[in-house]
């Protein structure tokens, strides 16, 4: 359908399972310390409760939030209505296909389970290799646009807003902390051995940067490609000017993924 972004999650997951077991392939897999995983931020899935893919993973691209409600707005626009100034503590505006934009979408279109849970694609590969529960870290929960980034949990008084029930959201720990250890079936596709830690997962900018640079804390990287994109540890940028700029979506203070 135009303005969509759906993509099979479960093959997501085997390719990811793939790629790690042509890795294992080519290496000494004594010597592996652990699994990190990082991967795309913004998009999500629905998991059941057994946590098992009940949508297909909707991506950063989506445009559906682009449509129209009867009253003329958008449903974007909507939504900023509604969270107002509580989305100067998310760091950024949701743009359409960020987790928060999405769940508002499927609430005002009753397409939201009482009994789901959103995750980001990293959550669900590395709760997949681990068989543990999918959780997420401050770096992908920020990118959501529903975040408390001063607080550092989901933001309950914006969820209110937009009718987001907290319990539909994954719980936060801290990043690349242990998720749990490598399943005998994820072993036994990848060639790394049962019990290997697996972390938590964390952004894909934010994990790109703390294997950049030598010291995060001290420290600031700038990249180009299709667009130009740059980080730096949040502590870094005065909270006045983050606060000035923020409606602008151009910046988006996402919290640092490691300490030093």
């Amino acid at each position: 359908q135009q303005g969509r972004s759906e993509w099979d999650i479960e093959r997501m997951g085997q390719l990811a399972v793939e790629i790690l077991g042509n890795l294992g392939e080519q290496c000494d897999s004594a010597a592996v310390a652990g699994v990190g995983v990082t991967g795309q931020q913004h998009g999500m899935v629905l998991l059941d409760p057994d946590g098992k893919p009940c949508s297909l993973f909707i991506g950063w691209r989506d445009r559906r939030c682009r449509e129209r409600l009867p009253s003329g707005q958008t449903y974007r626009e909507r939504m900023l209505e509604l969270g107002a100034d509580e989305f100067a503590r998310s760091g950024c505006l949701p743009a359409s296909g960020y987790m928060g934009s999405t769940l508002f979408w499927l609430a005002q279109n009753d397409l939201l389970p009482d009994n789901t849970q959103a995750c980001f694609a990293p959550d669900y590969v590395a709760s997949l290799l681990a068989k543990e529960d999918a959780v997420t870290d401050p770096t992908d929960a920020a990118s959501s646009g529903i975040y408390d980034i001063y607080a550092d949990c989901w933001n309950e008084k914006l969820l209110t807003a937009l009718g987001i029930a907290p319990e539909q959201l994954p719980p936060v720990r801290p990043s690349c902390e242990k998720l749990g250890g490598m399943t005998p079936r994820a072993a036994q596709l990848t060639g790394l051995p049962t019990g290997l830690p697996v972390t938590v997962g964390c952004g894909d900018n934010q994990a790109s940067f703390a294997g950049s640079v030598a010291h995060i804390c001290r420290a600031a990287t700038c990249w180009w490609g299709l667009d130009c994109a740059g980080a730096a540890p949040t502590r870094l940028w005065p909270t006045s000017y983050v606060r000035s700029v923020y409606r602008s979506a151009t910046v988006h203070r996402y919290p640092t993924c490691m300490r030093n």
